[in-house]
Protein backbone atom coordinates (compact mmCIF):
# COMPACT_ATOMS: atom_id res chain seq x y z
CA UNK A 1 0.00 0.00 0.00
CA UNK A 2 1.21 3.51 -0.71
CA UNK A 3 0.25 6.95 0.54
CA UNK A 4 -0.22 10.24 -1.27
CA UNK A 5 -1.54 13.73 -0.61
CA UNK A 6 -1.83 14.60 -4.31
CA UNK A 7 -5.23 16.12 -5.01
CA UNK A 8 -6.14 16.83 -1.38
CA UNK A 9 -7.81 20.22 -1.06
CA UNK A 10 -6.74 21.40 -4.51
CA UNK A 11 -7.51 25.00 -5.37
CA UNK A 12 -6.78 26.06 -8.94
CA UNK A 13 -7.21 29.63 -10.19
CA UNK A 14 -6.86 31.05 -13.70
CA UNK A 15 -4.24 33.75 -14.32
CA UNK A 16 -2.89 35.55 -17.36
CA UNK A 17 0.63 34.50 -18.33
CA UNK A 18 3.37 37.13 -18.75
CA UNK A 19 5.76 34.87 -20.70
CA UNK A 20 5.80 31.28 -21.81
CA UNK A 21 5.29 28.72 -19.07
CA UNK A 22 4.88 24.96 -19.20
CA UNK A 23 2.90 22.40 -17.25
CA UNK A 24 4.61 21.76 -13.94
CA UNK A 25 6.41 25.10 -13.83
CA UNK A 26 6.59 26.81 -10.46
CA UNK A 27 5.15 30.31 -10.77
CA UNK A 28 5.13 33.71 -9.06
CA UNK A 29 2.89 36.73 -9.44
CA UNK A 30 4.42 39.24 -11.85
CA UNK A 31 1.58 41.77 -11.97
CA UNK A 32 -2.10 41.97 -11.12
CA UNK A 33 -3.71 38.60 -11.96
CA UNK A 34 -0.62 37.70 -14.00
CA UNK A 35 1.99 34.99 -13.41
CA UNK A 36 5.39 34.09 -14.78
CA UNK A 37 7.79 31.20 -14.33
CA UNK A 38 9.55 31.50 -10.99
CA UNK A 39 13.25 32.27 -10.97
CA UNK A 40 15.88 31.24 -8.42
CA UNK A 41 15.34 32.59 -4.90
CA UNK A 42 11.71 33.63 -5.53
CA UNK A 43 8.86 32.48 -3.28
CA UNK A 44 6.50 30.28 -5.30
CA UNK A 45 2.76 30.88 -5.27
CA UNK A 46 1.84 27.68 -7.07
CA UNK A 47 2.28 25.18 -9.90
CA UNK A 48 1.03 25.41 -13.48
CA UNK A 49 -1.49 22.59 -14.05
CA UNK A 50 -3.16 23.73 -17.30
CA UNK A 51 -2.55 26.13 -20.18
CA UNK A 52 -5.04 27.70 -22.58
CA UNK A 53 -3.49 30.33 -24.82
CA UNK A 54 -2.32 33.25 -22.66
CA UNK A 55 -4.03 31.83 -19.56
CA UNK A 56 -2.93 29.18 -17.11
CA UNK A 57 -4.52 27.20 -14.33
CA UNK A 58 -2.33 27.56 -11.26
CA UNK A 59 -2.64 25.19 -8.32
CA UNK A 60 -2.46 27.46 -5.26
CA UNK A 61 -3.44 24.93 -2.57
CA UNK A 62 -3.44 21.19 -2.13
CA UNK A 63 -1.07 18.27 -2.33
CA UNK A 64 1.54 18.04 -5.07
CA UNK A 65 4.93 16.49 -5.81
CA UNK A 66 7.73 18.97 -6.54
CA UNK A 67 11.32 18.58 -7.68
CA UNK A 68 13.71 19.05 -4.76
CA UNK A 69 17.49 18.95 -4.80
CA UNK A 70 17.80 20.44 -1.30
CA UNK A 71 18.94 17.48 0.79
CA UNK A 72 18.52 19.54 3.97
CA UNK A 73 14.72 19.73 3.51
CA UNK A 74 12.84 17.65 6.07
CA UNK A 75 9.20 16.87 6.78
CA UNK A 76 7.21 19.54 8.61
CA UNK A 77 6.16 23.13 7.98
CA UNK A 78 8.81 25.16 6.15
CA UNK A 79 9.01 28.31 4.07
CA UNK A 80 9.97 27.28 0.53
CA UNK A 81 11.76 29.05 -2.30
CA UNK A 82 12.49 28.22 -5.91
CA UNK A 83 15.84 27.06 -7.16
CA UNK A 84 16.77 26.97 -10.84
CA UNK A 85 14.84 24.61 -13.11
CA UNK A 86 11.64 24.22 -11.07
CA UNK A 87 13.29 22.85 -7.95
CA UNK A 88 12.30 23.87 -4.43
CA UNK A 89 14.47 24.43 -1.38
CA UNK A 90 13.99 25.47 2.21
CA UNK A 91 13.90 29.26 2.57
CA UNK A 92 14.79 31.50 5.51
CA UNK A 93 11.37 33.18 5.51
CA UNK A 94 8.07 33.35 3.66
CA UNK A 95 4.87 31.32 3.57
CA UNK A 96 5.07 27.93 5.26
CA UNK A 97 4.07 24.78 3.40
CA UNK A 98 3.65 21.29 4.84
CA UNK A 99 6.31 18.91 3.53
CA UNK A 100 5.00 15.39 4.11
CA UNK A 101 7.70 13.37 2.31
CA UNK A 102 11.21 13.98 1.02
CA UNK A 103 12.85 11.50 -1.36
CA UNK A 104 16.51 12.47 -1.76
CA UNK A 105 17.19 9.55 -4.13
CA UNK A 106 14.56 10.65 -6.68
CA UNK A 107 14.99 14.34 -5.76
CA UNK A 108 11.31 15.03 -5.05
CA UNK A 109 9.23 16.31 -2.14
CA UNK A 110 5.55 15.81 -1.53
CA UNK A 111 4.12 19.12 -0.34
CA UNK A 112 0.77 20.55 0.65
CA UNK A 113 0.79 24.10 -0.68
Amino acid sequence: MSTSVSGIGELVATFQVEDTIALGDLVVLSDQQTVKKAQAEEELIGVCVSINGNYAGIQLKGGTVLNCQDTSLTVGYHPLKVLAENNIAKADNGAHHLVVRVDNVNKIAEVIL
